[in-house]
């Protein structure tokens, strides 16, 4: 049941097109810093935060601001399917992606604490039970995770908010 509705949640995103068109000034100029809508592109993305399928009966939710630009996803995505036909484990492939800066605090908290409150660290194990999201789904335009350049926190939870 729960694997079917976070399907039908994709679905529902994926026909969102308002979130892509976001004029604002940016140095005396008018840009669109609209967001990207990945999962009209994608039927899946092979990355912690989007994995809610696969997620769907876990107990613990850990929710970030917003997960940065498309064109970085994209290439994760990329690497994703030049893999998929090699021996890939996709437990090992998520945990190994989990890198940026804000990532690595996460998962070197999460560690800590589990391995704090279990007999064994099987803290690998376990990962794939945490489920992941976002507070503005949609990914940024432009290359960069941090600035305003080409993100506006307003206009992604506002869009994103009726989904939550």
């Amino acid at each position: 049941m729960k694997k079917e509705q976070t399907r039908k949640l994709w679905h529902d995103l994926a026909k969102n097109q308002k979130i892509t068109h976001n004029i604002k000034l940016r140095n005396g100029k008018s840009v669109d810093i609209g967001f990207v809508n990945q999962f009209a592109r994608h039927d899946s993305i092979p990355d912690v935060w989007f994995d809610w399928e696969n997620r769907s009966d876990s107990h613990t939710m850990i929710i970030g601001q917003d997960w940065g630009p498309y064109s970085v996803l994209k290439k994760r995505i990329e690497k994703f399917h030049s893999n998929i036909n090699k021996s890939l484990d996709y437990n090992d492939f998520l945990l190994a992606n989990f890198s940026s800066r804000t990532e690595k605090l996460i998962l070197s908290a999460l560690e800590r604490v589990w391995d704090t409150n279990q007999s064994s660290p099987q803290f690998k194990k376990s990962f794939g039970k945490l489920f992941f999201t976002v507070a503005v789904f949609f990914t940024r335009k432009g290359n960069r995770f941090r600035g305003n350049e080409y993100y506006d926190e307003g206009f992604g939870v506002k869009h994103s908010l009726p989904y939550l």
